[in-house]
């Protein structure tokens, strides 16, 4: 025998609503939606290539047909984007560092592996998800290490929550150098307060160390320094002129005009 459904169930009435809406903003919706990405205009994206040497895992990617609309009003620090191009098969992951209208350009921060490369772009989907399907959890980058003549292990990878990005590194000195820093992994970086670090020296004596994001330097620079105890306060100072010297923690920072 055939049930026979009573208009008065209210919690099926109300599933059958849920379901129609969200069908109805799915069809509506300006781009495809696929998982946990929207798929975007790929024809309106042109890769402008990397920034510079000294940002290798940073890309301008400029923006057409926009009409009247702002990339601001689109999209925000933090997002994610995965992009495919002409003699690729499979995507590449990026985090979104940097919106200027005026130019109609997008700056996005990715691995050191999976960089952009000048070819047409023929996929790219956008998210603002936690960990959309395929994102990596971390990605690696190549820092320019200032101030050593030669470093040994040179170990950075970060990864961003909304506009903040947190670094992680691990760098080793040969040299007698008595300062070194490294560049972060992100154009528009702001300054970030001290942070403590571990420090080991040529002896193999770990010592407390500080690193902050240092913005007089053009680009910004990550600064290492030892932490020493002068009185009953604990100051900076350069690293001891010989031996050895390895750095290894994080450092916190935000992108952007604004928090």
């Amino acid at each position: 025998m055939t049930e026979v459904l009573n208009p008065t169930d209210t919690d099926l009435i109300k599933y059958i609503k849920k379901t129609n809406t969200t069908v109805h903003e799915l069809t509506t919706a300006r781009q495809e939606y696929k998982g946990t990405w929207f798929d975007l205009n790929h024809a309106e994206y042109t890769d402008a290539g990397a920034i510079s040497a000294t940002y290798p895992n940073n890309f301008y990617v400029t923006v057409t047909g926009l009409g009247n609309t702002n990339l601001s009003d689109k999209f925000v620090i933090g997002d994610k984007f995965r992009v495919k191009q002409t003699g690729y098969t499979d995507y590449r992951y990026f985090y979104l560092v940097g919106i200027l209208d005026s130019s109609d350009r997008l700056t996005l921060a990715g691995d050191k592996d999976a960089l952009l490369n000048g070819a047409t772009i023929t996929s790219i989907g956008h998210s603002n998800a936690t960990l959309p399907v395929g994102f990596p959890t971390v990605m690696f980058f190549d820092a320019n290490v200032y101030g050593e003549s030669s470093n040994i292990i040179n170990y950075c990878y970060f990864r961003m929550v909304g506009n903040m990005v947190t670094v992680t590194f691990i760098i080793t000195s040969n040299s007698n150098d008595v300062s070194y820093a490294i560049n972060p992994p992100t154009v528009n970086a702001r300054q970030a307060t001290y942070q403590y670090i571990g420090v080991t020296d040529g002896t193999s004596n770990t010592l407390q160390g500080t690193a902050w994001l240092e913005t007089v330097s053009i680009p910004p620079r990550i600064q290492f320094s030892i932490s020493i105890i002068s009185g009953t306060a604990i100051i900076a100072s350069d690293f001891a002129s010989s031996g050895v010297k390895s750095v290894d923690g994080k450092l916190d920072y935000p992108v952007g005009d604004s928090f």
